[in-house]
C-alpha cells in the first residue's frame, strides 16, 4: 500500500456538492438573474453601497462547479480548468494516485478565499493534513489582495507563481519574512505523439498569426501572402481549443502579436508541444515582466518593429528547412514544460518543504 506521505489531493472545494451540480447550475442562473436585475435597480437609485454588494454576489457566482473530463474520468471542480487538466494528467503520467477533493498529506489548493484558508489551518492544527501549496490561479476574489497575501497565513507553506517574472514581482508585495514561501512554477501542456511531431518533417510553407488584444494587420497578411507564404490569423478567446490544435499541424511557425506580458504564455507553450518554434512581438511592462517568460532560443525568437519581423520572414522564406532547423520547441518543452516535468516539479517542491 502506498505510504499516506506520499499521497497528494487537489482541493477546489470543502463543500460536498458534486450529487448537486444540476441544482447548481439552476441555482446559478436564478440568482444571477436575480441579483442582475436588483443590481441595474440600485444603479438607478444611485444606492452605491448596494451596487458595490450586488456587484461582489455576481463574482461570487463563478463559484459555480463545472464538469471536466481527463484520462475518460469526469470531475466536478472550480477553478481554472486548463491548470487543473494538467495536474490530473501529469500525475497520471507518473502513475502516482491524486486524490480529488479529499485529504492527503499534501494538499494542491485550486480555488480558495479567505473561509477556505480558515479551514486548511483548523485541518492542519488538526494533523489532518501536512503540507500545503496554492497554484497561481488559487484565489476565488479580492483577486489581487489574496494572491498576494497567501504568504502571509501560516498554514499555507508554499505561494506558486506562473513564472519566475511574476514571482519577483510578488516579492515587491509580499514582506520579505514570507519570501521562502515564494516559488516559481509552471502548468503543463498536453503533448501530441512524439512520432506524429518529429517524423513530420515537411515544410508546409504556412505561418499563425496569433492576436491577442489586437486588431488584425491586413498590411502584415498581404507581406506574407505576398511571398507566396499562407497566413492563417487567429484571435484571442475567438476560438475553439479543438481548431487551435488543429490548425497547429497546418503550419511552420507562429507569430504572436500582442502589447501585453504572459504570466506563463499557456498559448505558446501549446504551439512549442506541437513542434513549432515562435516569433513574439517583445513588450516589457512597469513589473518587468515580458511578453513570454519561458521563450528560449530553442521554441523561438522576439522581434520589436514590424521591420523586425519582415526580416525574419523574409530568412524564412528564403531558406525554410534552415530557418526551422535552428528551433527544437517539441524537445525543450517536453522537457521543461510538458505535464509530467510540471507535476514532478511539484513534488519536488513538497520534498523541499520541512
Amino acid at each position: 500500500m502506498e505510504n499516506k506521505e506520499n499521497t497528494y489531493s487537489i482541493i477546489s472545494s470543502f463543500e460536498k456538492w458534486e450529487g448537486f451540480y444540476k441544482l447548481f447550475r439552476l441555482k446559478f442562473v436564478f440568482l444571477y438573474l436575480k441579483y442582475f436585475l436588483e443590481l441595474n435597480y440600485y444603479k438607478l437609485l444611485n444606492k452605491k453601497t448596494k451596487v458595490k454588494d450586488y456587484e461582489l454576489k455576481l463574482n461570487q457566482l463563478k463559484d459555480l462547479p463545472y464538469e471536466i473530463t481527463v484520462n475518460s474520468k469526469k470531475y466536478i471542480i472550480k477553478g481554472h480548468k486548463t491548470l487543473t487538466e494538467s495536474l490530473i494528467r501529469g500525475f497520471s503520467d507518473l502513475n502516482i494516485e491524486l486524490k480529488h477533493n479529499e485529504l492527503a498529506d499534501n494538499i494542491i489548493v485550486l480555488w480558495a478565499d479567505k473561509t477556505d484558508i480558515k479551514i486548511i489551518d483548523k485541518l492542519k492544527r488538526n494533523k489532518k493534513i501536512k503540507k500545503v501549496v496554492t497554484v497561481p490561479t488559487a484565489c476565488k476574489y479580492d483577486y489581487n489582495g489574496l494572491m498576494y497575501g497567501f504568504a502571509k497565513y501560516n498554514c499555507i507553506d508554499r505561494v506558486l507563481y506562473a513564472s519566475q517574472e511574476v514571482a519577483d514581482y510578488a516579492k515587491t508585495i509580499i514582506k520579505e519574512k514570507y519570501w521562502n514561501k515564494v516559488l516559481a512554477w509552471h502548468s503543463g501542456v498536453e503533448f501530441p505523439p512524439p512520432n506524429n511531431i518529429l517524423n513530420n518533417t515537411h515544410i508546409l510553407n504556412s505561418c499563425i498569426c496569433f492576436y491577442k488584444f489586437l486588431p488584425v494587420d491586413n498590411d502584415l497578411t498581404g507581406y506574407i501572402k505576398s511571398l507566396g507564404i499562407k497566413c492563417i490569423n487567429i484571435e484571442y478567446s475567438q476560438y475553439e481549443f479543438n481548431y487551435w490544435i488543429n490548425i497547429l499541424n497546418k503550419v511552420d511557425f507562429v507569430i504572436f502579436i500582442q502589447d501585453c506580458c504572459e504570466t506563463q504564455g499557456i498559448a505558446m507553450a501549446e504551439a512549442w508541444a506541437h513542434n513549432k518554434p515562435t516569433l513574439i512581438k517583445y513588450n516589457k511592462n512597469i513589473y518587468n515582466r515580458t511578453t513570454s517568460p519561458y521563450l528560449t532560443d530553442k521554441t523561438g525568437l522576439y522581434w520589436h518593429t514590424k521591420e523586425d519581423l519582415k526580416n525574419l520572414i523574409n530568412e524564412y522564406h528564403k531558406n525554410q528547412k534552415a530557418f526551422l532547423d535552428r528551433f527544437e520547441p517539441y524537445i525543450w518543452t517536453e522537457k521543461n514544460l510538458s505535464d509530467k516535468a510540471s507535476v514532478q516539479k511539484l513534488i519536488d517542491i513538497f520534498s523541499s518543504i520541512a
